[in-house]
C-alpha cells in the first residue's frame, strides 16, 4: 500500500497483510482527555477503512457528553481570539473608510469598489458581535439554551 494522507492522519507505506497503528491526532487533546489509536490494514485491494471508525469515536470524543474544562477553555479561547480579530479589523476598516471618504482626491472607481468591500467586512464584523450578544447573553459559552 502506498503512503496516503486521509486529511487527518498520514499513513506510511505498508506491505500487504501489515497492520498499521497510528496515534490519534494531537488536536483531539482540546476535545477529550482520552487519546486512543487508529488502525488500518493493508490488503491486496489497498487500505481498509479506519478502525475503530470514525476518528472521533476512536479518539475518545463523544458529542453527547457534557463539555469538560479543557473543551470549555478551548472554545472560550477561540471566541476571545476571533473577537479580538474582528475588533481590530473593524477599527482598521473604519479608519480606512474615513480616510477614503474625507479626501476628495481619493475618489475614483477603484476606491469606490474598495469602500464597498470594506463596508461588507464592517457589516460582517458587526453581525458577529450581534450574534455573540444574542447567543451568549447569559455568559454561558458551552451551550445555547437561552437563545435556542
Amino acid at each position: 500500500c502506498r503512503r496516503q494522507w486521509d486529511n487527518i492522519t498520514c499513513w506510511p507505506e505498508a506491505e500487504v497483510g501489515e497492520v498499521v497503528v497510528r496515534p490519534c491526532p494531537k488536536y483531539f487533546r482540546f476535545l477529550t482527555t482520552f487519546l486512543g489509536n487508529v488502525t488500518r490494514n493493508c490488503t491486496s485491494q489497498g487500505w481498509t477503512d479506519v478502525y475503530p471508525a470514525p476518528y472521533a469515536l476512536a479518539c475518545g470524543y463523544d458529542s453527547n457528553s457534557t463539555p469538560g474544562e479543557e473543551q470549555t477553555a478551548f472554545y472560550g479561547t477561540v471566541k476571545t481570539g476571533y473577537t479580538i480579530g474582528h475588533t481590530l479589523s473593524l477599527i482598521a476598516l473604519t479608519a480606512a473608510m474615513i480616510i477614503l471618504c474625507l479626501f476628495r482626491k481619493l475618489h475614483c472607481t477603484r476606491n469606490y469598489i474598495h469602500m464597498h468591500l470594506f463596508m461588507s467586512f464592517i457589516m460582517r464584523a458587526i453581525a458577529v458581535f450581534i450574534k455573540d450578544v444574542i447567543l451568549f447573553e447569559s455568559g454561558e459559552s458551552e451551550h445555547c439554551f437561552v437563545s435556542s
